[in-house]
């Protein structure tokens, strides 16, 4: 089995982004916002997980309201080149920005 994820990075591209553009089609309610946050990742995860072995996922999601916000991030990770992964998609409708950050970490316990 090859190690990490490099050679499906299409794939869960596109499991990333499939999970996001499912909730374009809502408004943005800062009521439901948290429990499309969970169901985003917790989605993205469980696909993962059948992707392929040996892996561990960890998937943030942030949903914000449009309008006069900001938003700074930062992140560091200290990681294998060759076996670990970071994958993103930043989307928006009339109502939102969603943005969703999977970190792919080979499992070496």
């Amino acid at each position: 089995m090859k190690l990490g994820v490099g050679h499906k990075k299409d794939e869960i591209q596109s499991i990333l982004s499939k999970n996001v553009h499912n909730y374009l089609v809502k408004d943005y309610f800062v009521e439901d916002a948290q429990n499309w946050c969970n169901e985003i990742s917790e989605e993205v995860v469980k696909e993962m997980k059948g992707l392929q072995e040996g892996m561990k996922h960890a998937c943030i999601v942030l949903i914000l309201p449009k309008g006069e916000c900001s938003l700074n991030t930062a992140s560091c990770c200290y990681w294998d080149n060759h076996a670990d992964s970071v994958f993103s998609v930043s989307l928006e409708n009339k109502s939102m920005h969603i943005i969703a950050i999977l970190f792919s970490l080979l499992n070496k316990t």
